[in-house]
């Protein structure tokens, strides 16, 4: 079956795929709670700081893929022939029985998107269909220069990048200099998604049409995977300045406790699973085969989730009773830090 990408929102997807000759902007609706995979964190965001790791990971055992054919270019922006290998997984354990198994990924950026993996299954149907392409300016858009993504997208087409060599790929090759919204589409649909999921201050909103299945949860910091936490505790220890017993050790320099501190707050964003040894890659591959299986089992039982742990609204809990004072304390944290000491 074919895979393909749809938005939550209306916005987002116009915004991707939309500022070309031949758009169209295509509404679907499920017909019943469909089972997906979700990957954590902003999964979704096509980069190369971490966001895709955990996928390529577990599809090539790399961060970066294979090399795309004919070029230089690494796999990372090939987003057809990923979905395609997500949905093949699901697809070669059995998994993917349409209207009973898991049929389609979860993915998030500025908003979520949704890899559906068989459009001919019941659990999804067509709604309508509109050509949304825009008459092109008479005039040429001399003045400003392509967007890095459209570029990057045109550049990674001419390369026939798609090892399989019959998934079809956007049609970026468009006439730039013409085209009324291209240089604008990306901040359209950040803003959208933002004033849709953070529309105050420390306020964020769920997205409702996704619900979190809270009793079945992997995450590379359990303690199954051992190896690769002593990877990031001495990872830590040296980019951080700890000691052994977890303490921080200023290096003498002036503001250097102050950076420190920022830094410490930011950790996490810091860790990478580059570096996942095969004995936890093969542990993770053999526990989410595991977790699906036990998932769809407890489905056809009609125990679903019955017995799950609410960390959305523990996570919730949390954030309202102390992100505020959090920030408060990290504002006076920051302006008395003026003094560098020794060991902390």
């Amino acid at each position: 079956p074919f895979a393909a990408k749809l938005s939550v929102s209306r916005e987002m997807a116009y915004g991707i795929m939309g500022s070309t000759q031949n758009s169209f902007l295509s509404t679907y609706q499920t017909t019943r709670p469909v089972k997906c995979l979700y990957f954590d964190g902003a999964s979704g965001a096509l980069g190369e700081n971490g966001t895709m790791d955990l996928q390529m990971l577990f599809l090539y055992g790399n961060t970066t893929g294979p090399l795309a054919k004919h070029s230089n270019s690494y796999f990372l922006w090939d987003e057809y022939a990923r979905a395609q290998r997500l949905c093949s997984w699901l697809h070669e354990h059995e998994f993917d029985i349409p209207g009973q198994g898991i049929e389609g990924i979860v993915r998030m950026s500025a908003g979520f998107e949704l890899i559906w993996c068989n459009f001919s299954s019941p659990s999804l149907q067509l709604i309508s269909r509109f050509n949304v392409s825009v008459p092109l300016l008479g005039y040429n858009r001399t003045t400003s220069p392509m967007p890095y993504f459209q570029k990057r997208s045109r550049a990674l087409l001419a390369s026939s990048q798609n090892p399989e060599d019959d998934l079809p790929a956007p049609d970026w090759d468009i006439d730039w200099e013409h085209e009324p919204f291209v240089a604008s589409q990306q901040w359209d649909w950040f803003t959208s998604t933002s004033a849709t999921y953070n529309p105050g201050d420390l306020v964020s909103v769920r997205e409702s049409s996704i619900r979190l299945l809270e009793s079945d949860l992997l995450s590379l910091y359990s303690p199954q995977y051992g190896q690769h936490l002593s990877t990031l505790v001495e990872y830590e220890r040296e980019h951080f300045n700890l000691t052994l017993e977890g303490g921080w050790h200023s290096d003498g320099s002036q503001g250097s406790r102050r950076d420190a501190m920022s830094q410490l707050m930011r950790r996490r964003a810091n860790h990478r699973v580059g570096n996942m040894d095969a004995q936890d890659l093969n542990r993770l591959r053999l526990d989410l085969k595991q977790m699906v299986t036990r998932v769809l089992s407890a489905d056809s039982h009609g125990a679903w989730n019955r017995n799950a742990i609410p960390w959305s609204r523990i996570s919730d809990t949390i954030v309202n009773n102390f992100a505020k004072r959090l920030m408060h304390l990290q504002r006076l944290l920051a302006e008395g830090l003026d003094c560098d000491g020794g060991s902390t």
